[in-house]
């Protein structure tokens, strides 16, 4: 709800608008009976009123009040029902495979969050994942409708998670090889239809059933949301009125054979700036990259021991990594392991009980669904050079930031059953409507590079097209900078919802100094504390920690949970 404030102080692009009230305790009968009688209002007498004045000329007649926003109006064949995270729910039938409408049926769940004021555009918010529920992004209806109060906003369930006929197994939900031979056995071949394009294709039937003649829509993807966006720009390049892309993957979607690579050229980006930091440069040296470097190989041979081995390292470094606010741990870890003297020992003692909850897997998000996950990640965002896990294994080995994970994944794709789907080469790439579009990543963001978007600066040339790299920002940069009273990733994002056809709003970005290496003090405390006491639920960073790690995706939760101590 933090983002709910921000809109309005932020974006200078809301209509002040003041709603007077009639005094409810008023009553115009008393006052003139009190003004006849000479009485206050408290009981007291008072000398006689003088003789009244002559009446002054009428004032002009107030306009009528506004009338109030008119509902939505109803949908053919839709029934919406009262749902308690947002306005009003609906479950849509979808085909479980769009060519074959006359097929079995899925449902497609759908939030509305409903206008402020009289609806005239609407906004479809995309969660990443994949194999992610809606509910992740479904606060930013708040922030949006604050930015332009006539939007009404939708967030759906993609299909196979949350409320969109969940994929998966209740009594495994990693989706193990018994799980698989069930899900086979109960859809066969059909399980390819929970696929990327499929889930557009929902989409686009959502929209085309519940956008109004007049209503212009909007449309905004984060993350794998990204791919899901750009594939419905390629099914659907007349529906949409403006796109916009929070943290993308590349328009031939992302490898994630290439995941710990990508941390490690973002994890070396960061211990570069290290050295510019007066704080960080006297706790780690000229060298930061060279320190990390000998430390690992210095706790591989003994150093410090504490019960952190070298690989733990590099994935704690890793996960602090992907988060604005916690990447300061990183200097702040690798100075108490070098140092390592008796307050050091005890400070990583107590780190290590704090990573075991943090890393706790046995209460998985609900609504999640692995089997979605391993369904779109094994057919069209797994694309390495050589696929042999060993081979993959030996190459993370030399890096500093890895969470271990392509390892993890290499392993299950060589047991994946259900067959692969295969996606249209045309869709490998991005789609250039000619509408205004809006791509928005951070510079050190190590789940979707900004390196790897070159295609997109290529394409997005046309009217209106933008694309915009946040110096710093981390993953999800619509609220970047998090401790910022003004989140320039929101600035730039609200501006574009409210006028997507005018000139970009993005002098913030020009403002934007070079990412913190301070650590903060309150995280200090929950991930170092000397002393006895709670571990760190009380603070705020407790949480915010704890969704980082749920929403990663299935096999990095996986690799860091055995990292626990």
């Amino acid at each position: 709800m933090r983002l709910l404030w921000i809109a309005v102080v932020l974006l200078g692009c809301v209509d002040e608008r003041a709603v007077v009230q009639d005094d409810p305790l008023a009553d115009p009968g008393l006052d003139a009976l009190v003004g006849r009688v000479g009485i206050d209002a408290g009981g007291a007498r008072r000398p006689p009123a003088p003789p009244d004045p002559p009446p002054p000329e009428p004032p002009p007649p107030e306009p009528p009040p506004p009338e109030p926003p008119d509902p939505p109006p109803p949908e053919p064949g839709v029934r919406w029902f009262r749902c308690d995270e947002a306005d009003a729910c609906a479950v849509l039938p979808m085909p479980l495979d769009h060519d074959r409408p006359q097929g079995p049926v899925l449902d497609y769940f759908v939030r509305r969050f409903d206008a402020y004021d009289r609806s005239t555009r609407q906004l479809w918010l995309i969660q990443g994942g994949p194999g992610a529920p809606g509910d992740g992004v479904a606060d930013l209806a708040y922030l949006f409708r604050e930015v332009d109060p006539s939007l009404t906003v939708y967030v759906p369930d993609h299909r196979g998670t949350g409320r969109s006929s969940w994929l998966g197994c209740p009594d495994d939900l990693r989706a193990g090889p018994a799980c698989q031979r069930s899900l086979l056995a109960t859809w066969g071949s059909a399980v390819r239809q929970f696929s990327a394009t499929q889930a557009a294709r929902d989409l686009g039937a959502a929209i085309d059933l519940l956008a109004g003649p007049r209503e212009e829509v909007l449309v905004w993807g984060v993350s794998y949301g990204t791919v899901l966006v750009n594939r419905y720009a390629h099914l659907f390049p007349g529906q949409a009125d403006a796109l916009l892309y929070d943290s993308a993957c590349p328009g031939a979607g992302c490898d994630l054979s290439a995941w710990d690579p990508n941390f490690d050229r973002i994890g070396r980006a960061y211990l570069a700036g290290c050295a510019a930091d007066a704080g960080c440069r006297a706790a780690l040296g000229p060298d930061p990259v060279e320190a990390l470097t000998g430390l690992l190989a210095s706790l591989e041979e003994g150093h410090c021991r504490v019960g952190i081995q070298p690989v733990d390292l590099k994935a704690y470094l890793a996960f602090f990594l992907m988060d604005e606010g916690t990447r300061a741990a990183i200097p702040a870890l690798v100075q108490r392991l070098q140092r390592c003297n008796d307050r050091d020992r005890a400070a990583l003692g107590w780190f290590q009980q704090t990573v075991a909850g943090l890393f706790d897997e046995t209460d998985p998000p609900p609504g999640d669904s692995d089997a979605v996950y391993w369904n779109i990640a094994i057919s069209e965002l797994w694309s390495p050079a050589d696929p042999r896990p060993e081979v993959l294994a030996a190459r993370d080995a030399r890096l500093l930031f890895t969470t271990g994970s392509v390892g993890e994944l290499a392993r299950f794709v060589a047991a994946w059953q259900p067959p692969r789907y295969v996606v249209d080469a045309r869709h490998r790439r991005w789609a250039t409507p000619p509408v205004p579009m809006l791509l928005l990543n951070g510079t050190l963001d190590p789940q979707t590079p900004h390196f790897q978007l070159d295609d997109a600066v290529a394409a997005f040339t046309g009217p209106g097209q933008h694309v915009r790299f946040l110096e710093g920002g981390a993953h999800a940069v619509i609220d970047f900078p998090f401790d910022a009273g003004s989140p320039c990733g929101a600035l730039i994002t609200g501006a574009f919802v409210v006028d997507p056809a005018a000139p970009l709003r993005d002098g913030c970005a020009d403002a934007l100094g070079p990412p913190g290496y301070t650590l903060d003090a309150e995280l200090a405390d929950l991930l170092f504390h000397d002393g006895a006491g709670k571990r760190g639920g009380a603070t705020a960073w407790w949480p915010r920690l704890r969704a980082r790690f749920l929403a990663l995706p299935p096999p990095v939760r996986h690799a860091l949970s055995r990292r626990a101590p």
